[in-house]
């Protein structure tokens, strides 16, 4: 729809693959496919304390307010992992709630710059049929209203409308969910392509968003980086039998978190692990791909003096998620013999070790 090169005939810069045009109306960009986004910022329920039943209801209930969308429609998930900058400042009603909150205040302050929070954004995409299509279906539908030519503003209308309605459905049932303004969506484009990240104001004529928003160079070939970090994708090869809410959570976990110090050891049974990791509050227990309900191990802490105590955990797939850490445990299955497996902390060990 947009042609808007003026110099160069071959794309060789960032600002030349952006598909970004111009802003057409609060929080609307219209790209240079003629195609309109929209951008959304949610937030859903909380996976640790929701039970499953609530999840799927969630589940459910978004796949129904998605499933409306025809034709011509993409939808674009985004995750972003920042750093935590301040705890939030609460009222409460009673003490006991305030010295819970407190204990957490005390907790986060201890571990400054070492706490993140996620920030999900889903942008809507429409592509409106092409001419062609447009005077097809005049010609083959009766509207009540007869329409001559092709009116664009009738487009944006439309978009704006269909994803307002889309926004209605989603605040019925999510924790929060917005439509982003002129200024949060410029500046979510703008850290989606910079490893740069302030907000970015309006401009007056807010039009070659492509040009404006570009301010990091961007390498390919083998190993590509944007600016001076290097670019990673994780490509998905096959999508498994059974899928569950909140499958992807652990993406939540930053990778630079997570401690692969965990050594197994100990008796060769089927339910082996596979390995052991913590992100620093959690440890998490791998489980080969197929671990049947009976032959589900307890888990034992060890203490410093060898006594063991039955620790709770959650199972999620093939991991169990204990909510605390620990310098060993063992998995223990069977009477006579009992298979056990023993779990502990390599740097641990390398403590006791030193002088």
């Amino acid at each position: 729809m947009l042609n808007l090169k003026e110099y160069r005939g071959t794309a060789d810069r960032l600002a030349d693959h952006l598909p970004w045009a111009a802003l057409v109306a609060p929080g609307v960009v219209l790209n240079k496919d003629g195609s309109f986004q929209r951008t959304l910022r949610f937030r859903g329920p909380d996976l640790e304390s929701a039970t499953e039943a609530e999840l799927v209801s969630v589940c459910a209930r978004a796949n129904n307010s998605l499933r409306r969308l025809g034709s011509g429609w993409a939808l674009f998930f985004n995750a972003e992992r920042l750093q935590a900058l301040g705890y939030p400042a609460s009222d409460f009603p009673d003490a006991a709630s305030w010295l819970v909150d407190e204990e957490r205040r005390a907790h986060f302050d201890g571990r400054r710059a070492e706490h993140f929070e996620s920030r999900y954004h889903l942008t809507f995409c429409y592509l409106p049929p092409a001419d062609q299509v447009s005077r097809a279906e005049r010609a083959l539908l009766e509207r009540d209203v007869p329409q001559h030519g092709r009116d664009w503003r009738q487009e944006l209308r439309a978009f704006v409308a269909e994803t307002d309605r889309v926004l209605d459905l989603l605040a019925g049932f999510m924790a929060e969910v917005r439509a982003l303004d002129d200024a949060e969506t410029l500046t979510f484009l703008h850290g989606s392509i910079s490893t740069k990240r302030h907000v970015v104001a309006v401009p007056e004529t807010p039009i070659y968003l492509d040009g404006l928003l570009v301010d990091t160079p961007l390498s390919g070939g083998i190993e590509p980086m944007l600016g001076d970090q290097h670019l990673r994708t994780v490509t998905v090869m096959g999508f498994p039998n059974a899928t569950r809410p909140g499958i992807l959570d652990a993406l939540n976990v930053a990778l630079t978190d997570l401690r692969f110090r965990y050594a197994i050891t100990g008796d060769n049974p089927p339910w082996r692990p596979v390995r052991a990791w913590d992100d620093g509050n959690k440890v998490y227990i791998e489980f080969p791909a197929r671990l049947d309900q009976g032959e589900a191990p307890p888990l034992f802490v060890v203490g410093p003096l060898g006594q063991s105590q039955l620790v709770n955990y959650r199972v999620s797939g093939n991991h169990y998620i204990v909510d605390r850490l620990f310098g060993a445990a063992e998995l223990r299955l069977g009477e006579d013999p009992q298979a056990v497996v023993r779990i502990a902390r390599t740097d641990a060990a390398q403590r006791r070790a030193r002088p």
